[in-house]
C-alpha cells in the first residue's frame, strides 16, 4: 500500500504533520460539540417541574383574579340597587311635591323639578344634579334662584326624601325666613296634608 507520506520528502514532513495535526485538532473539537450533553436529560426534568410550577401559579392567579372581579361586580352591583331603592322613588316625588309647594290660583300647574346623574351604570360615584324651575320661569342653574326660591326647592327635596323614607320627626329652625306670606301658607298646608295622610296610611 502506498503510505500518504510517499511523495513527501524530509524537508517537508514536518509542515505536513503540523498540518495534519490542526486538522485533527479540528476535527477532535468538532466532534467534542457533537457529543451529547449528558446532563440535558436532568435539566430537561429540572425544566419541566419549574414550568409545571410557574403553570400551577398562573392558574391560581387567575382563579384568584376571577374570584375578586366577581366579588367586585357583586359588589358593585349591590352598591347600584341599594342607591337606586332611593334615588329612583325620591326622583318620582320630587316634582310631585314641587308643584304642590308652587301651585297657585295664578300658576294653577305649578313648577318643574327634576333629579338627574352624570352617569347611569355608577351614578353614586357623581353628583345627583337637582334642577327646580319655578312657575312661569326658564331654566337656570339652582345658585341663580332667589333666596325663597331655594327655599322650597330645598324644602321639595326635604319632603320627597321624607315621603319615601319617613323619619319620626324633623325641625324646620327659621325655615320661613326667605319665604313670603303665600310661600309660608303653601308650606304649612303641605305639612299638614302629608301629616294626616301617613297617619291616615298608619291607620290601615
Amino acid at each position: 500500500m502506498r503510505s500518504a507520506y510517499t511523495d513527501v520528502d524530509g524537508a517537508d514532513f514536518e509542515k505536513v504533520s503540523r498540518q495534519y495535526a490542526a486538522e485533527l485538532k479540528d476535527i477532535a473539537s468538532e466532534m467534542e460539540q457533537l457529543a451529547p450533553n449528558l446532563k440535558a436529560v436532568d435539566r430537561m426534568a429540572d425544566v419541566t417541574n419549574r414550568l409545571d410550577e410557574v403553570v400551577g401559579q398562573f392558574d391560581n392567579a387567575k382563579e384568584t383574579s376571577s374570584a375578586a372581579v366577581e366579588a367586585f361586580e357583586a359588589a358593585k352591583q349591590d352598591r347600584f340597587e341599594k342607591f337606586m331603592a332611593t334615588f329612583r322613588p325620591v326622583s318620582e316625588q320630587i316634582d310631585g311635591v314641587y308643584k304642590q309647594l308652587t301651585v297657585s290660583g295664578t300658576h294653577p300647574l305649578g313648577g318643574t323639578a327634576y333629579l338627574s346623574t352624570d352617569s347611569a351604570e355608577e351614578p353614586y360615584l357623581h353628583p345627583v344634579k337637582y334642577n327646580a324651575m319655578p312657575p312661569n320661569k326658564r331654566f337656570r342653574d339652582m345658585d341663580q334662584l332667589s333666596g325663597g326660591e331655594k327655599t322650597v326647592a330645598s324644602l321639595a327635596l326635604l319632603f320627597a326624601v321624607h315621603s319615601v323614607q319617613p323619619s319620626p320627626f324633623f325641625v324646620l329652625d327659621e325655615v320661613d325666613a326667605a319665604l313670603d306670606n303665600a310661600n309660608v301658607v303653601r308650606v304649612a298646608e303641605y305639612i299638614v296634608s302629608a301629616t294626616l295622610m301617613r297617619a291616615d296610611r298608619a291607620c290601615l
